[in-house]
């Protein structure tokens, strides 16, 4: 025992506890050390549009001496037709801000005293929108492996936009890193001091991110502190190491801040769960729907807390999140003793917001850490300055009147420290929080806080979630696994798929071809192919042929036994031309050839036009006929396609579909991709020889399954499905859940809570959800049907129900394939029943809302649909350009264009649903081929169909959707009362 660290834990046995955290972080940090390597070279594309330009203004002639802030006008033309709005100019920085270019050489003019100047514009700033991902790369080689992004990889890009500080630039020729603001997450948009050219810039990864994770995931398993050990314990076989502690719930306080009402439904759970957190030695879980409280109980546990003068942090993966907690906190008035005050006043909140304010809502800048410690600054100096006009100042007080004004940066940062120390909460992404100086310089011996919170727990991994979790005394995290699951990039699992310990540096690469290129002839990725692999040496040939005959003879097994249809695999290899009748029938016959390059011009005539093969230099090969030929079928080369991508996204997608009928079929088509042979001489060790190489491989890429794809919140609640089947002991609560697969479902309950009401949603809209999603468990109705559809009265009747499926049926010419779906159908029906909605709205303005605003969400779940929304409804929107949000309060609407997945965590008063994917076939007006795409996976749907208060109207082709395997979908557009539009024309010719 050398680690000093374990040894003062005061363990009973350290040793032992040291290797079984250390063995088991191993994989996190190995994991995490791929995806490094990997996420370094990786670079997006993005084009974008000047929204705007900033910048000031100067007279183009030296015997010009006039101010022209203090003018007549600005004008963008000599004959002042066109003036620059007020709301353009800032007088107080001296600048002006225009809105079309072109924005280099521009001359604007000052009108003064009835005369007319010029002004040279000098651009300090562009407003890039419309920021779009293009292009990835993942190899340091140039632009050789650029590929376009996929659609359902656009949100994946935009976050890595987000999550990186500077941007590669083309200007004036030359290419540089520059800094830009990040406005993404709230205006879409980026602001830079120098406009990229060409429309595009390049974006890398941000590996700080990855490495204070690795950085966690190490001081975890070596340097470990006392205030850790339950973090220690998830990695621990229970009874046979240790034992969990028991909760103490018998807190009552004196006064309950916002848990007051003992009549409404939910209270009761609510406090249940603020016992439990305050009594819980380690972990608390909140669970519940949307709408059901979760944050109202988390900021009474808040309150609790620091009125009991103890510290928060508290964390969540969207700025949103964040803000709302802070925002409530801040505008939430409860009765005291003293009178009513805001939560903030009541408890003693001290907020600190750590992060971009740039992204953070007006409301809360003032809380950002240097906004904060400069306005204390002047308060402080105002303070003071107002005892020394009375002569009242003390010697002290004189010494730090002096330290403030004096050098204005060192009192910044002493005041800065001083603040930190006294903020008891502190709030950031999980992420963002990484640049608080309190966490960012700090070594641990003790916990800095006494609770961290993480809020939108489902969507946090866990070593994402142990950045923060390092630094608490107790773990708090609040969520719905019945929600989206974190975010995922590929590119980190292909990296390690490709890095397997059972695929030997010698043959890793040929081995994953042969098993990918099998599989593709087997017909189970889209159909069945003819395959043909070509290799350069007769010593290729041979080696390839053997395993891939292996490979073909087991594959063939596998299915016969697991009851599969498949193309059964015949294979063949050429390593000399075929001479004979019998020869050249073989290679007819066999859907997998292995051939010698120089003999593929000569087999050429043996093989289909379609035939799939892994080279893109076919005009070497085959002559200008079979080219003719194989054009005129679109035949593709598998050149972008690999082993480890095809594994990789069928795991992701495996996550999602975990309790679907589709889980089963993609479970079996990655065990086909999986190698069903051995090598001849496999270079293992003896622990791993006496293991079939497909178990080993197996077991390999489920523990990067149980790394890259699950929630910490789904880790702990519900436990992460393994391939091989663990004895009860040696259960972990890491990977089987708190409650060790069920088998100990006592030490989940006294941490966990499940809020089963709800109080968004008009009892229509809730219906649904209810029954498929949580089986009638949550999501009830608080205090009733009744009192719900009361309390989301309005007098807008246009719809029979608050849950309604509009039918439509595209034509053709209506949809967008490819890397970019839409459905003009639905974008034309949502734009026409926006506008019915404002002509009501504009005479009647929202009662609950202190503008007299109506909440409008827009939403779809794919990117394409979302750009031809903003296009159909930029002239609602009565701004300069595209946008996706807008206010009108001429029409008392507020308006937001967004992808379902960004929408979790927030909701609006009217909800437009567009599903985009629509029948492929019919026959007789019915639909014969019926196409999903994602929207089989039900975490998504449910937030989607969750976020409107008074109504809920989704458009999609009924019939296409009547035929889906997922019941919820089916249940959707069969059991949602019909609107107003069927058969893809409106009622009565409108």
């Amino acid at each position: 025992m050398n680690n000093l660290y374990y040894a003062n834990l005061g363990e009973e046995d350290p040793e032992q506890l040291e290797d079984r955290v250390v063995q088991r972080l191993k994989d996190f940090q190995i994991f995490l050390n791929q995806a490094e390597f990997r996420l370094k070279k990786k670079r997006y594309k993005f084009s974008f549009s000047t929204k705007n330009a900033t910048g000031k203004i100067s007279a183009t002639d030296a015997d010009i001496n006039l101010n022209p802030f203090s003018s007549e006008g600005i004008f963008l033309d000599e004959k002042l037709t066109n003036r620059i709005q007020e709301n353009h100019i800032n007088r107080d920085k001296k600048t002006i801000k225009l809105i079309e270019g072109p924005y280099i050489n521009k001359i604007v003019y000052v009108k003064s005293n009835g005369m007319t100047y010029p002004f040279q514009f000098t651009p300090q700033e562009f407003t890039l929108n419309n920021i779009h991902p293009e292009l990835v790369s993942t190899s340091d080689n140039g632009n050789s492996d650029e590929k376009r992004v996929r659609e359902d990889e656009e949100d994946l890009a935009l976050n890595f936009l987000s999550d990186s500080d500077t941007i590669e630039i083309k200007s004036k020729g030359k290419t540089r890193n520059i800094r830009f603001r990040n406005k993404l997450k709230r205006e879409e948009s980026i602001i830079v001091n120098e406009l990229p050219e060409n429309g595009t810039f390049w974006a890398k990864y941000n590996t700080y991110i990855i490495q204070r994770q690795r950085q966690a995931i190490e001081d975890l398993a070596l340097s470990p502190q006392r205030h850790q050990i339950p973090l220690l314990n998830l990695f621990r076989q229970k009874e046979r190491d240790f034992s969990w502690g028991n909760s103490d719930t018998s807190f009552n306080p004196k006064m309950w801040f916002l848990l007051t009402d003992k009549n409404r439904d939910g209270t009761d759970e609510q406090r249940e769960f603020v016992r439990k957190a305050w009594g819980t030695p380690d972990f608390a879980i909140l669970e519940g729907p949307p709408g059901s409280g979760k944050t109202t109980t988390i900021l009474e546990l808040i309150a609790q807390a620091i009125s009991r003068n103890q510290r928060v942090l508290m964390v969540a993966s969207t700025h949103v999140a964040v803000d709302n907690v802070i925002e409530k906190l801040l505008e939430t008035y409860v009765q005291t003793a003293e009178g009513e005050k805001t939560l903030k006043e009541a408890c003693g909140a001290i907020p600190l917001r750590i992060g971009d304010e740039d992204n953070v809502s007006d409301l809360i800048k003032p809380y950002c850490l240097n906004n904060f410690v400069e306005n204390e600054r002047n308060d402080l100096i105002n303070f003071l300055n107002s005892k020394s006009t009375s002569g009242s100042l003390t010697e002290s007080q004189k010494i730090w009147n002096l330290s403030l004004t004096k050098n204005k940066a060192d009192a910044k940062k002493n005041l800065q420290t001083l603040l930190l120390d006294v903020a008891n909460l502190i709030c950031g992404t999980t992420i963002g929080i990484l640049q608080a100086p309190i966490i960012k310089n700090t070594h641990l011996t003790e916990p800095l806080f006494d609770l961290v919170i993480l809020d939108e727990a489902s969507k946090t991994t866990f070593q994402e979630f142990l950045v923060p979790a390092l630094y608490g005394r107790k773990w708090i995290l609040s969520g719905d696994v019945k929600q989206l699951s974190p975010y995922v990039d590929q590119t980190p699992i292909e990296e390690n798929l490709s890095n397997l310990p059972s695929f030997t540096k010698e043959n890793g690469q040929k081995d994953r071809e042969i098993c990918f290129a099998a599989f593709q002839a087997s017909g189970f990725d889209r159909g069945p192919k003819n395959v043909l692999m070509i290799k350069e040496t007769d010593e290729d040939v041979s080696d390839f042929y053997k395993y891939s005959l292996k490979q073909a003879e087991e594959t063939n097994n596998y299915c016969k036994e697991h009851k599969i249809k498949n193309e059964i695999l015949t294979c063949k290899g050429i390593s000399q031309t075929p001479s004979s009748y019998s020869e050249k029938l073989e290679i007819l016959g066999s859907n997998f050839l292995i051939a010698k390059k120089n003999l593929v011009s000569k087999i050429g005539s043996y093989l289909p036009p379609d035939v799939y093969f892994n080279d893109n230099e076919i005009h070497g090969f085959f002559s200008d006929q079979f080219i003719r030929k194989r054009n005129a079928w679109n035949a593709k080369t598998y050149e972008n396609k690999s082993w480890e991508g095809e594994i990789a996204w069928r795991i992701s997608r495996m996550h999602e579909l975990k309790n679907s009928a589709d889980y089963d079929q993609l479970s079996s088509e990655v065990d086909l991709l999986i190698p069903k042979y051995e090598r001849d001489n496999p270079k293992t060790d003896d622990s791993r020889k006496h293991k079939p190489r497909f178990d080993l491989v197996k077991n390999e890429i489920d523990k990067i399954r149980r790394i890259a794809l699950p929630s910490v919140l789904e880790l702990l609640q519900e436990g992460f499905e393994t391939h091989s089947k663990r004895r009860d002991h040696d259960l972990i609560a890491l990977y089987s859940g708190l409650s060790y697969g069920g088998k100990n479902p006592e030490i989940l309950d006294i941490r966990h809570t499940l809020l089963t009401y709800q109080h968004r949603m008009h009892p229509d809209i809730s219906n649904l959800p209810r029954k498929y999603i949580y089986e009638g468990k949550a999501l009830k109705n608080a205090n009733g049907d009744e009192r719900m559809k009361n309390e989301r009265d309005w007098k807008y009747n246009t719809y029979s129900s608050r849950c309604v499926w509009i039918d439509l049926k595209p034509s053709k010419e209506d949809l967008g394939f490819g890397k970019s779906k839409y459905n003009l159908k639905e974008v034309k029906a949502i734009k026409k029943s926006l506008n019915e909605f404002i002509h009501w709205a504009k005479s009647n303005p929202n009662p609950g809302d202190k503008y007299g605003l109506w909440s409008i969400a827009v939403l779809s779940f794919y990117k394409g649909q979302e750009k031809k929304l903003k296009d159909e409804l930029a002239d609602i929107s009565a701004k300069n350009g595209i946008s996706s949000e807008f206010v009108r309060q001429d029409c008392n609407i507020s308006v937001k264009i967004c992808s379902v997945d960004r929408f979790q965590g927030h909701e609006a008063d009217l909800v437009f649903l567009s599903f985009v994917q629509s029948c492929r076939r019919r026959d007789n007006k019915r639909c014969k081929k019926s196409s999903i795409g994602f929207l089989n996976f039900q975490n998504r749907l449910n937030v989607a169909v969750t976020r409107a208060r008074y109504q809920l109207v989704m458009f999609g082709d009924k019939q296409n959707f009547e035929r889906s395997k997922s019941v919820f979908l089916k249940a959707l557009a069969t059991e949602s009362t019909p609107g107003d539009i069927e058969f893809g024309g409106y009622k009565n010719g409108n």
